[in-house]
This record gives structure tokens, sequence and C-alpha cells, in this order.
């Protein structure tokens, strides 16, 4: 990953409710130490913003 390349760790992962983004997915991810916080439903302003 190039975060870790550049010596910087990911602490939150900000994600829509897509389909695509299992549990399994989430578990992965948190088991790198870095929290998930999923968008509210209908909010594609802040979706946007966040990318």
């Amino acid at each position: 990953m190039h975060a870790e390349d550049m010596g910087l760790e990911p602490e939150l992962l900000m994600h829509d409710l897509d389909t695509k983004f299992t549990k399994k997915f989430d578990e992965i991810i948190e088991s790198t130490g870095c929290e998930i916080k999923q968008t509210p439903n209908m909010s594609p302003n802040l979706q946007a913003h966040v990318e």
C-alpha cells in the first residue's frame, strides 16, 4: 500500500452501504486496527465530500 510505504497507517475508513462492502471486507480492514464508519442512508453529498 502506498500509505504504508510512506510510514502512514490508516486510522479510519468511511464507506457507504453498497453491497460490495461485505462483513468479511469490514473484518479484514478492522483486523489492521482501522476503524470503519458508514455514511448514513440517503447522504450522497457526504460521500462525495469524503472521497
